[in-house]
């Protein structure tokens, strides 16, 4: 018996498989794409995370806006022309080195207006007082005030209410705040009214100057802005006075240089509740 040759089986086109080589490239263009890919879906990442960031920057200047102007612009109401319970308060009005009461005695503030807080009283129940000792329920607060703070590296804007805890975190992450007045019968606005000011009424106006920054910092952006609060654009001539202390509110004119994305606003608030004295209305044709 002989043995068949052995046959060599027919070669298709295609059927010889990948070389090395063919493996590596396609190994390599894939780790390309997916670098790519992922390159791609970080940065996404980053634009939408400081896009949040920058939104609730946002979101935290327009509510603190409103919250100041509504409160602003009701000092001094006075329906019934209101006596306080004590000659500081009556009748309502902004108030300077005043001392705030509280529901529970435990908590008693002194409050400023001055370029980095703002006092005033109004009878916003219009029952004839500025209520200090436990009030009714719901009754509204008539002890107002806002004040920067700055604890543990934490600066932050603050409201007086004499229920609570006293003083109330409003807003974080402030870089900047300024009160200026505009006085009747001066040009221009002023951080330090003076006390003839207060008990005279001459307040017609206040600037807030509020600089808020992001959150969390973004290190491919440099905040190489210079801000100025509503003092220093009165009159651009002349240099700007900034809010002294240890914290350096607006950086003391200087650009920050550092990767926080920040929004300034200036807005101004008209005292339509603090009426003029006798003196400060002119006479009758």
């Amino acid at each position: 018996m002989t043995n068949a040759p052995w046959a060599k089986p027919p070669q298709s086109i295609g059927s010889h498989g990948f070389t090395l080589l063919e493996l590596l490239m396609a190994i390599a263009i894939g780790a390309l794409t997916i670098a790519a890919l992922l390159s791609f879906y970080w940065a996404q990442q980053r634009t939408a995370a400081v896009q949040q960031g920058i939104a609730a920057l946002q979101q935290d200047l327009r509510g603190i806006t409103h919250i100041l102007s509504q409160d602003i612009r009701m000092a001094g109401f006075n329906p019934r022309d209101a006596d306080g319970p004590n000659a500081q308060l009556a009748p309502p009005r902004f108030v300077n080195g005043v001392t705030f009461q509280h529901i529970n005695g435990t908590v008693q503030q002194a409050v400023t207006t001055d370029t980095t807080s703002i006092a005033f009283t109004a009878d916003l129940n219009a029952n004839g007082i500025i209520d200090q000792a436990a009030p009714a329920v719901d009754m509204p607060l008539e002890q107002i005030a806002y004040r920067f703070y700055n604890n543990s590296n934490r600066p932050r804007l603050q409201r007086y209410s004499p229920v609570g805890n006293g003083w109330q975190d409003v807003a974080n992450n402030l870089d900047g705040i300024e009160f200026c007045y505009v006085i009747a019968g001066s040009p221009g606005c002023t951080t330090t009214p003076t006390s003839d000011d207060l008990t005279e009424n001459k307040i017609r106006m206040v600037w807030v100057s509020l600089l808020l920054r992001s959150p969390s910092p973004d290190r491919k952006y440099t905040d190489q802005t210079v801000y100025r609060p509503a003092s220093c654009l009165q009159d651009p001539g002349k240099s700007c006075v900034y809010p002294a202390g240890s914290f350096k509110h607006f950086n003391n004119g200087a650009a920050y240089d550092d990767n926080f994305h920040r929004q300034m606003l200036s807005f101004a608030v008209q005292c339509r509740n603090i009426r003029p004295n006798i003196a400060e209305v002119p006479p009758a044709p």
